[in-house]
């Protein structure tokens, strides 16, 4: 994971507004990291409150920016970035990050708004879904072993000590009727598979963690988000290894709608 050196907080309205910039001052403290905030007033899916329309209701940037500036300062003496925007929240992001990885991205969930951030964006989204502040049991979701290691000790050092690993790898098991797109990306060979699942139980052992090793984000019949959910992690770190493949996207996004909690998604060989 590249170091953060700057932090992107994206709102689209004002709800939990306290919690959500407690955390993420509480990284950039953690991180040594400049935060900015980006509001945009996405139409149709977010009202203007009152307190910032314009006399012919439309919105009054001057008045957000006021008010996030006073929101901030409980947690900030230093004068911040505020940038108010309509519409097209991805892009209004994109515009200002650009292809910089050392912007870490902080925004509550919302399911249309995020699935484009994820879409549009290339560096790692902090998804706030919960109004836990402290986490005390953290899962980490990985598609590959490859750097693993280092995801877990960015985790720790952002979040807690405690920490479960599963490890989703993706395989078919009989490709020979399929249609060869189809299975871009998606090991085929069963030797694999089992190589995959013994190296992760060694590795497990070696650094004394706790895991499961899950098969097309099944593990017999619970689901991937069945499995979280029933465990009470009160944060997911998702390790996305932008692949291009339908299934692991299917697979985050499932993860993000039902999941309860929140959610570090780390891309992992993003350019």
């Amino acid at each position: 994971m590249k170091p953060i050196e700057e932090i992107l907080l994206v709102l689209n309205n004002f709800e939990n507004l306290s919690n959500i910039l407690e955390k993420t001052f509480a990284l950039a403290k953690k991180t040594n990291a400049k935060v900015s905030i980006l509001y945009v007033y996405e139409k149709p899916l977010f009202s203007i409150e009152e307190l910032f329309k314009n006399s012919d209701a439309t919105l009054n940037k001057q008045k957000v920016q006021e008010y996030l500036r006073k929101k901030s300062q409980a947690y900030t003496q230093e004068d911040i970035a505020i940038i108010v925007k309509i519409d097209d929240t991805a892009n209004q992001a994109w515009d200002i990050v650009r292809d910089d990885r050392g912007f870490l991205i902080v925004t509550p969930y919302h399911q249309a708004v995020s699935k484009e951030l994820l879409k549009r964006l290339k560096q790692d989204i902090f998804f706030i879904k919960s109004n836990a502040i402290a986490y005390q049991k953290g899962v980490l979701v990985t598609e590959t072993l490859l750097q693993i290691q280092e995801s877990i000790t960015s985790y720790q050092e952002l979040f807690s000590k405690d920490i479960e690993i599963i490890y989703n790898f993706y395989y078919i098991p009989d490709a020979a009727t399929l249609d060869p797109a189809l299975t871009l990306g998606i090991d085929t060979n069963l030797e694999l598979l089992e190589t995959e699942e013994k190296l992760f139980e060694e590795f497990l052992q070696e650094h004394h963690l706790k895991g499961e090793f899950f098969v097309n984000a099944l593990l017999g019949d619970i689901t991937l988000v069945e499995y979280i959910n029933s465990n009470n992690f009160d944060i997911i770190w998702y390790r996305e290894d932008e692949s291009e493949l339908l299934i692991a996207d299917e697979s985050l996004e499932e993860t993000l709608q039902e999941s309860k909690v929140d959610i570090f998604v780390e891309r992992v060989f993003a350019i």
